[in-house]
């Protein structure tokens, strides 16, 4: 419970018997409907690329006119740090002069 405010339902329970919704996937149906997993889609960057395992179907007209994809997965990623070249506290290499230079 949040300070100040109040539940007033819980989302996670079936309105019918007050038990926690479980999503049950018939596995074995999903390897005969979409073999060699074919559910899977990746050219879509949401959730939706997991298809067939979500309790509606993008691939279903039906279903499809009831999904609204909320950009979910394709968050750009976070921006590199700036590179920094190491401190060198003295050169790697000997310094030299015009005239340490031997002249043939």
């Amino acid at each position: 419970m949040t300070r100040g405010r109040r539940a007033v339902q819980v989302g996670d329970l079936d309105p019918a018997d007050g038990r926690p919704v479980e999503m049950v996937l018939d596995l074995e149906r999903l390897a005969v409907e979409r073999p060699h997993a074919a559910w899977y889609d990746p050219r879509r960057r949401d959730l939706w690329r997991f298809g067939a395992l979500m309790a509606l179907d993008i691939a279903d007209p039906q279903d499809a006119k009831h999904i609204v994809p909320l950009g979910e997965g394709a968050a750009p990623p976070p921006p590199a740090p700036a590179y920094r070249p190491p401190a060198v506290s003295r050169p790697m290499l000997p310094s030299c002069t015009r005239s340490d230079i031997a002249s043939p």
